[in-house]
């Protein structure tokens, strides 16, 4: 039988532990209860464009390279998403490897940088085109339904929002959005 162990920290961060001892390697998932349907009106994609600039450097890893060789360097690829209701950050490590890891991603959450700004705008304007038509409609079928069935509601938005929206974003408003979302209440670290 597996032992899962859970537990509150006093700052309000839930930790998930599920010792697996027969495994040669050890995974962590960071569970944020903020997705697209927590995008201020006017702002819609600001979670999921938050989530891209979270990778671009920290107090302790300035450049991105820096964060990123973190992780690889421990033999893993830190991964992300962004969905309507929450947004994760995932990877397997050598086990060896979870204290710096653990270090590195609490500095990526605590102090991120926003640096390269301009740079992951044209990223996620990448994305943004490779959901629509030339004349801009939607091809995207979950997009598409989830527009009807929620229709004027914030479930309803595109996770990534749309050209114009995301022209709007700048660093005032990823930070007003970190500030008030990627604080320990509201975020499961499992391992």
């Amino acid at each position: 039988m597996i032992t899962q162990y859970n537990d509150r920290l006093s700052n309000g961060l839930r930790l998930v532990i599920l010792p697996q001892p027969h495994l040669h390697s050890v995974h962590v998932q960071l569970a944020l209860r903020c997705g697209a349907r927590h995008d201020p009106p006017g702002k819609a994609g600001l979670g999921h464009f938050l989530e891209h600039m979270m990778f671009r450097g920290s107090a302790r890893y300035p450049r991105m390279a820096e964060l990123m060789a973190i992780f690889e360097g421990a033999g893993g690829s830190l991964e992300a998403g962004t969905w309507r209701d929450h947004t994760h950050y995932g990877l397997s490590c050598a086990p060896g490897s979870l204290p710096a890891i653990l270090a590195a991603l609490g500095d990526m959450w605590a102090a991120p940088r926003f640096a390269q700004l301009p740079t992951e705008r044209a990223i996620v304007a990448e994305e943004i085109r490779g959901e629509v038509d030339e004349e801009g409609d939607d091809t995207d079928l979950t997009n598409i339904s989830r527009a009807c069935l929620w229709r004027g509601q914030a479930l309803g938005q595109r996770v990534c929002g749309s050209a114009s929206s995301l022209a709007r974003l700048d660093r005032a408003a990823l930070r007003a959005h970190h500030r008030r979302y990627y604080g320990a209440r509201n975020l499961v670290v499992g391992v």
